[in-house]
């Protein structure tokens, strides 16, 4: 009797040992398990980046969405930082609500696509595909979207506007959009009842000398021909959004017709009580060299737009 006593409480304590060992286990299977996901991830990535046809670009895109969209649906992947990704831009914002990974298809000289995962803190496991729906917006700055109508972009940078109880994101964007021209935007991101997201709100608002609005934009976009440094980001320094001023251009050596090109002076916007006011000239003189920008995707040093 003493012994089958002896041999149950010795199974039971080896029982209840392997039960407080098992969260270990099961996070670093996730871990590997994720891990591997990367490792696929990342060689389509290069393909993507590298590809010498459309079709072999095209195929590492639609493979980057498979397993990407697999590897945020695993238990723990909120906690698991995908870095080793730099052809993929992955932004958070500071207080941490999203994910938001997104990346450009290459086709051909005139022809772009994006694709994008957004991941909520709230449901990690749900992660939410944003469609290019890019080529039929009509009219692109008044625009408000769904998850299936979404301007196309890799983003760079992003920034939480808060007033009272609103709250929403300015998202910085690179769309290389086609062969002369090249294009840069800033995307507003609301989450409706802290899930479904809702892309463009009229928050830039112009006014005239008398303080009366004239015009309100729900995204800022600027189209620039390819080749110029066109600046567009929020700038800490002036606490404002900063972005070159363009005009056009008569491109006769290239047959591009009418193109834009910064001038050398600067407008911005700034923040009031959840708007932001657009400013006509920031600088009284034309600066020589625009301020600083930031890093692109999250900072890593030494890598372009698309990682390279």
């Amino acid at each position: 009797m003493m012994k089958s006593f002896i041999l149950v409480i010795g199974l039971l304590t080896v029982f209840l040992g392997s039960c407080t060992r098992m969260p270990g286990i099961q996070s670093m299977k996730t871990m590997e398990e994720l891990r591997l996901l990367e490792d696929s991830i990342s060689i389509a990535a290069r393909l993507l980046q590298n590809g010498e046809t459309a079709l072999e670009r095209r195929k590492a895109s639609q493979q980057i969405g498979v397993l990407l969209e697999r590897a945020l649906r695993t238990p723990g992947s909120w906690d698991y930082p995908f870095d080793s990704l730099p052809q993929i831009s992955i932004l958070m914002p500071d207080e941490k609500t999203f994910r938001l990974f997104s990346w450009q298809l290459y086709l051909d000289p005139d022809h772009y696509q994006h694709r994008a995962f957004l991941q909520l803190e709230k449901d990690p496991t749900m992660p939410i595909t944003l469609r290019d729906r890019s080529d039929e917006f009509l009219r692109i700055e008044s625009t408000i979207g769904s998850a299936d109508q979404w301007y196309g972009a890799v983003y760079y940078n992003i920034r939480t506007c808060t007033n009272r109880k609103d709250t929403y994101w300015l998202l910085f964007g690179f769309d290389s959009h086609e062969s002369s021209s090249k294009r840069k935007i800033v995307e507003v991101l609301r989450l409706e009842d802290d899930r479904t997201p809702v892309f463009g709100s009229p928050v830039f608002v112009y006014k005239d000398k008398e303080g009366r609005v004239t015009k309100e934009k729900s995204r800022i976009l600027l189209d620039y021909a390819m080749g110029s440094h066109v600046r567009l980001n929020y700038d800490q320094h002036y606490d404002m959004i900063l972005f070159d001023h363009l005009i056009p251009f008569a491109d006769e050596r290239n047959g591009l017709g009418l193109v834009n090109i910064p001038d050398g002076t600067y407008e911005g916007f700034t923040f009031d009580k959840g708007q932001w006011i657009h400013v006509n000239k920031i600088f009284d003189k034309i600066m020589n060299e625009a301020p600083v920008d930031f890093p692109v995707l999250d900072a890593r040093k030494g890598k372009n737009i698309f990682g390279r």
